[in-house]
């Protein structure tokens, strides 16, 4: 967009709604499903300060931790193919989107007149 002469803006303490889905035929459909997860991933990395983002990398590879050693122990039913499929896109994508955040904050700190 950017290229195109729009200039974009970012508003940190914009909030979004989400209606559930009416049915959960919907949240099991594994494409949508991949994309909800991969999605999250994309917010934090993109726009969560560093503190932020460690601390969410931390909690969600503790979920992961603990979820696989409830599946080992059989309390729990193994978890998705999107779950680990957006794990595996995000470790694979990760130096596009470092490379990417880097240089979103360059960027901001231009604007900001740094």
């Amino acid at each position: 967009l950017q290229r195109r002469g729009y200039r974009i803006a970012l508003y940190p303490a914009a909030a979004a709604y989400h209606l559930p889905p009416v049915t959960m035929q919907y949240r099991e459909n594994e494409t949508i499903d991949f994309h909800m997860e991969k999605n999250v991933f994309l917010l934090y990395f993109k726009f969560a300060p560093l503190a932020t983002l460690l601390g969410f990398l931390g909690y969600r590879y503790a979920w992961l931790a603990k979820q696989l050693g409830l599946m080992l122990l059989g309390r729990r039913r193994p978890l998705g193919r999107a779950t680990w499929r957006a794990h595996i896109w995000w470790i694979g994508h990760l130096p596009r989107l470092a490379a990417k955040r880097w240089q979103m904050q360059r960027w901001q700190y231009r604007v900001a007149g740094g």
